[in-house]
């Protein structure tokens, strides 16, 4: 009787542990930006996922770097591509960074559109928005 006992309050704190941390989740959606969103200002919660979504064409040697952000926002993981309509040589690809809101404070995060090897040279593109975490 006592085994059951112990059985039945493990279950109901394993389910009320999965409902919490379901709760504290749905409360912080993603946020996705994209290139056309430069210059804008957004605001995320402690804990919440930025996600910024860039055109690239990868095979001219060109993509997007971060080079300025505060340590409020922290990446979140390696930047992903994605092939656009399609795998091919040169073709259109998508850049994905993703990015943790970490602590409150307010941030400039830059991303340039370069080729990795001309240190000094200007970059083709540049995608800056202003990040809020409170």
């Amino acid at each position: 009787m006592r085994n059951r006992g112990l059985l039945w309050y493990g279950s109901w704190l394993v389910m009320l542990t999965v409902i919490l941390v379901f709760c504290s989740c749905a409360g912080k959606p993603v946020i996705t930006l994209t290139g056309a969103d430069t210059g804008a200002t957004v605001e995320l919660k402690s804990g919440q996922i930025l996600t910024v979504s860039l055109e690239a064409q990868l095979g001219t040697g060109y993509g997007w770097a971060v080079v300025s952000r505060n340590d409020n926002i922290v990446t979140d993981g390696e930047p992903v591509q994605e092939p656009v309509g399609g795998a091919r040589p040169g073709g259109l690809e998508i850049q994905k960074f993703r990015f943790r809101a970490s602590a409150a404070g307010k941030s400039d995060l830059a991303l340039h559109y370069v080729r990795g090897w001309e240190k000094d040279s200007k970059p083709l593109k540049e995608f800056i928005v202003t990040v809020i975490v409170k």
